[in-house]
């Protein structure tokens, strides 16, 4: 009988206890294990689940090249979420077009997109989660530093 399959969450979740202390990602302030991204992760899983983000919902990903861009795709695929990044060289009008067609529920975006966040937000049909890698575009977003800060995210 042929293996089952494994998911991608199942095998980082391997690949991260594997290799727990090893260095996944590094940047100039701090070098991150495959330990800290999986409970990184983890966390931002377990507060998009707390939103009622799951199976079916699709998320936007606005981000720069960056460690927190690894802990948001992995917690929205650990949610059973699916990721849509979004192009940073792309112009707004095209933005709203493709994630307004993807129907994202949710955005995550980096505080260096705030100012295209800003010209698009009004223009996305569904979007009720905010969420900003650093500072906010609007007081009524959410930050993953606050995610990341919930000891109380259980592992999926």
């Amino acid at each position: 009988m042929p293996a089952q399959p494994i998911s991608i969450p199942e095998k980082f979740r391997h690949t991260a206890r594997a290799h727990a202390n090893q260095g996944l990602v590094v940047t100039q302030q701090q070098t991150y294990s495959f330990s800290e991204i999986d409970a990184s992760s983890d966390r931002v899983a377990a507060a998009l689940a707390r939103q009622g983000i799951g199976k079916g919902d699709r998320i936007a990903l606005y981000c720069i090249n960056c460690a927190e861009f690894l802990i948001a795709w992995h917690g929205i695929v650990k949610a059973g979420a699916t990721v849509v990044p979004v192009n940073l060289l792309i112009a707004p009008d095209e933005i709203c077009y493709i994630l307004n067609d993807a129907g994202i529920a949710g955005m995550i975006y980096h505080q260096a997109m705030a100012e295209k966040v800003g010209l698009i937000r009004n223009r996305l049909d569904r979007v009720s989660l905010w969420t900003a890698i650093g500072e906010t575009q609007s007081e009524n977003d959410q930050t993953l530093a606050d995610w990341l800060a919930d000891d109380n995210a259980a592992p999926h």
